[in-house]
């Protein structure tokens, strides 16, 4: 913003002549102010980068874990249709014994 404002001043006093209307003194002023401006934002432009590593670190966590949700929910439904699956084998089984065992009974 500071050198956005800078550039407008050079043009408006410039116009015409070409020539900057900043003094050497200005010039050396606005760049120190410049610089100050500068070392001011480095610590929360270093936040700021720090967070948006931990924003993705944390998003992609997120998606990770959601992939391993969807993965353990199938296993799941897996899991739940082998029991089905038994306890209907087991079922028969038992009336196969069962029917056996009468047989033997009365033979």
């Amino acid at each position: 913003q500071l050198q956005e404002e800078y550039e407008k001043a050079k043009q408006e006093a410039g116009e015409g002549a070409g020539t900057a209307s900043l003094t050497e003194e200005q010039e050396t002023q606005y760049e120190a102010v410049k610089e100050a401006a500068a070392v001011a934002a480095a610590k929360p432009r270093q936040i700021l980068n720090k967070a948006n590593r931990q924003l993705e670190s944390a998003r992609a966590k997120a998606a990770s874990l959601s992939a391993e949700l969807d993965e353990v929910k199938k296993r799941k439904e897996e899991a739940a249709e082998k029991v089905t699956e038994f306890t209907e084998r087991e079922n028969k089984l038992s009336g196969s014994m069962d029917k056996t065992k009468t047989g033997l009974q009365q033979a």
